[in-house]
């Protein structure tokens, strides 16, 4: 019944800017943001960007990853074979770089929540400046910027 009356109201909008038009009259900007970022995760997913890469772009819960990662595998039959492609692309591609400047970050440790939520762990963030800083003017080979 949804369906139905979603179908036909998207027959009542013609021309050039139909889908834009029956998009901004149809959905309220909580549901064009919601529906926008279901499809920006899902063309990340099928990119083959792993959890961690779309977390990090997007904040998103493992709930909501998981739950696309359903939808796209349950509407793109096709999707498995892309994914083991994209997957062997990657290993390739990941060989050839240097991990060093990446630091993976355990989701929803302490870590994670300061990196997500800065100002609440506000005076955390600033001891642990402090004393990096510390460290740096105590041992100034520990330095950055040669």
């Amino acid at each position: 019944m949804i369906q139905t009356a979603l179908t036909s109201a998207a027959k009542q909008f013609s021309g050039k800017n139909a889908v834009n038009s029956f998009i901004e009259q149809v959905l309220t900007e909580r549901e064009r943001h919601a529906i926008g970022r279901r499809l920006a995760i899902a063309r990340l997913i099928l990119a083959g960007a792993t959890y961690y890469e779309i977390c990090e772009k997007l904040h998103i819960s493992p709930n909501t990853f998981r739950n696309i990662r359903r939808w796209v595998s349950a509407e793109l039959p096709a999707y498995n074979s892309i994914l083991d492609e994209n997957k062997k692309i990657k290993l390739e591609v990941d060989r050839g770089k240097s991990k060093k400047n990446s630091v993976r970050v355990i989701p929803f440790s302490f870590e994670d929540l300061k990196q997500r939520y800065p100002m609440h762990f506000f005076l955390f963030n600033l001891t642990d400046e402090l004393n990096t800083f510390k460290e740096v003017v105590a041992d100034p080979k520990k330095r950055k910027d040669k």
